[in-house]
């Protein structure tokens, strides 16, 4: 546990330092595209990276599982032939949408060319996070911060740039600095790995036996998930589809900005999933399932405060916080950011879940939640976006929103209930602990609020003294009930702490 405590503390430093830059960043995109480019620029992303994960279909996670037990350069060499494969088929599919012209159909008010572009930074985006994904499987996760943060400040210095010599670009053009960004991304973890002494594309030639035993792996993984990865894109296209053809590019840069915003909160637990996915894939290799319990509800509890604590700083200052990054132009999308700030923490927890199903090898249980749920999300997502001409209640993103967290809710109680039954965890706690957290946290947040505003009307002062005291509120909570984390008592927490051990006790 040494190296993960080092991994996780460096994992949690840097994302720290993340923050304020990303945040500053996300202010200046809106302001530099305007409402409608902003819109349109999100659609298409979030189009590109859906339809990539329907393309890889679990073969990423199956590739970062196996690589983690045994690191092994016949099978990085296989998976980059996937990677390849992958990629080429997205291209196809762009242009052969474009071909026989359905590009308007399936992007609905969008040129060919932006979508071509979206296509380029999705397969980008993919072939740098599978350069991650091999430096966190090999140990080299503060080698790979560093290279985020060297990344990161190189956007800063470009954006900061543009935003104070330009008051406008062109999409297009930001298309190409994104680009450019993830090149940069992927030239510098790739020199990483090489003078660290490892190949990310082996010279060692594949046998048949390689080949045979590496698709047989993979097909076995992601067999179960193909017709998830199916639903799972019909739906998520299909959601920001609804969105795209009745609320239109305003309504869907409302729900992108919500969503970024989202996404500060997931800064924690997205950085931590590939160690706790190491590490739960190891300890399953070891059958240490009494260890595996317990790190799952630690990480279950530890997780859902820090996003609770973020979703309730938001939900509470979604007023200035819109303002802030979007400028008076995203005004309107307050009410959307109010609503996705809770998104976050059952994502959170459901990034957990998904990780323990992968790493147990339960990946038939994890699809017939998803099948069941995601459907449902679809339908209600129509019938809150839709106009009343259609039976529906014309809410745009702000019913996306809604929808959103609720089947969140619900998927992720349900697969909570499959893994504590796996290990003969009581369920019914954690379900109590989802009920009792979010309560306390949204009463301590109201009389933070109402106290706050006998003092200053100013948004900027206003979330700092929130900020201040909820973290001062959070700390003591921790400290005088252990338990909200995951400790049975004080000294354990402490003695955890200090240590590297995983108490083996069941929960």
């Amino acid at each position: 546990m040494t190296e993960f405590k080092k991994h996780l503390t460096f994992k949690i430093l840097t994302n720290l330092l993340k923050i304020p830059v990303n945040l500053t960043l996300n202010a200046m995109f809106p302001r530099l595209l305007g409402p409608i480019n902003y819109g349109n620029f999100d659609f298409l992303y979030d189009s590109a990276n859906k339809v990539i994960g329907f393309f890889d279909t679990g073969s990423s996670i199956a590739f970062y599982t196996r690589l983690s037990q045994n690191y092994d350069e016949r099978l990085i060499k296989f998976y980059w032939w996937i990677v390849g494969l992958l990629g080429f088929s997205y291209f196809l599919f762009v242009f052969g949408m474009g071909l026989f012209g359905y590009t308007n159909s399936l992007w609905p008010n969008q040129s060919f060319y932006l979508v071509f572009l979206s296509t380029v930074l999705g397969v980008l985006t993919f072939l740098s996070s599978t350069l991650l994904l091999i430096m966190d499987a090999s140990n080299l996760t503060v080698k790979s911060e560093k290279v985020r943060m060297a990344q990161l400040v190189i956007s800063f210095l470009i954006y900061g740039f543009l935003f104070l010599a330009f008051n406008h670009i062109e999409l297009s053009f930001f298309f190409y600095i994104q680009c450019f960004l993830i090149v940069i991304l992927i030239v510098g973890s790739g020199l990483v790995i090489h003078r660290s002494g490892l190949h990310f594309f082996s010279k060692e030639k594949l046998s048949k036996s390689d080949i045979r035993e590496y698709s047989t792996y993979f097909w076995k993984f992601s067999n179960p998930l193909l017709v998830y990865s199916i639903v799972s894109l019909l739906v998520g296209i299909g959601a920001r589809w609804i969105l795209q053809q009745y609320g239109g590019s305003i309504e869907q840069a409302y729900f992108g900005l919500a969503s970024k915003i989202g996404s500060f909160i997931l800064i924690f637990t997205t950085a931590l999933m590939p160690l706790l996915m190491r590490e739960f894939s190891k300890l399953f290799g070891k059958s240490d399932f009494a260890a595996l319990s317990r790190l799952y509800v630690l990480s279950f509890k530890g997780l859902y405060i820090i996003s609770m604590f973020i979703s309730v700083l938001v939900f509470f200052n979604a007023d200035f916080i819109s303002s802030f990054l979007g400028g008076a132009e995203f005004k309107k999308s307050t009410l959307v950011l109010s609503i996705m700030a809770f998104y976050p923490v059952h994502q959170s927890v459901g990034q957990i879940n998904g990780s323990f199903f992968y790493s147990t090898q339960r990946n038939k249980e994890y699809r017939n939640v998803g099948l069941f749920f995601m459907p449902l999300g679809l339908i209600l997502s129509f019938f809150l976006i839709a106009p009343s001409g259609l039976y529906g209640l014309n809410l745009g993103a702000k019913g996306l929103a809604v929808q959103m967290v609720l089947i969140q809710i619900l998927t992720v109680n349900a697969n909570s209930y499959l893994n504590c039954r796996f290990f003969k965890i009581k369920y019914r706690k954690l379900l109590i602990y989802q009920i009792v957290i979010p309560l306390i946290y949204l009463s301590i947040g109201f009389v933070c609020n109402v106290l706050i505003e006998e003092v200053t009307q100013s948004g900027f002062f206003k979330f700092f003294l929130f900020g201040a005291m909820l973290s001062i509120l959070t700390v003591f909570m921790v400290y005088l009930f252990p338990i909200i984390i995951g400790f049975e008592n004080r000294t354990q927490m402490l003695n955890i702490l200090k240590s590297d051990k995983i108490n083996k006790n069941s929960y």
